[in-house]
């Protein structure tokens, strides 16, 4: 399975304890998973974090960080730059790979308090594609 996050760059602290509520459940339930993730704020700063803690408990699930730029490759960490988007001007390149992390996963993870901003995009994208989401706002 295949899942990605998306969440406002002020997600609150206490949302990681639902994170990890909801990631342990689902990796009791299945034997393989690939996780893509960001790097544009507090939610994915938060994902990637309970993501690396569980990895020892599960070291067969994959964590994978999709980026937008490419000065944004890590050393370390596996980075993913999706097919097409050097061809995209700048200012959308988040956007554009934010669609390909819905278009490549199974189950979106968001945490949305607001109709705004590129969380909001994304969930209106994943919402388009009949994505299944859980949004850990509700």
């Amino acid at each position: 399975m295949r899942i990605c996050f998306f969440g406002h760059r002020d997600t609150p602290m206490e949302t990681e304890e639902k994170l990890k509520k909801i990631l342990d459940i689902l990796l009791q339930k299945e034997e393989s998973f690939c996780f893509y993730i960001g790097q544009q704020g507090n939610f994915d700063d938060m994902a990637l974090r309970v993501l690396e803690k569980m990895k020892k408990k599960f070291p067969k699930m994959e964590i994978v960080r999709v980026i937008a730029y490419l000065e944004e490759a890590q050393n370390g960490i596996e980075s993913l730059y999706p097919e097409g988007l050097e061809t995209v001007p700048r200012k959308f390149a988040i956007v554009r790979r934010n669609e390909w992390m819905v278009d490549h996963a199974d189950l979106i993870i968001v945490y949305l308090s607001r109709s705004f901003g590129g969380a909001a995009k994304a969930f209106s994208y994943a919402k388009r594609k009949r994505k299944k989401i859980i949004n850990l706002y509700e």
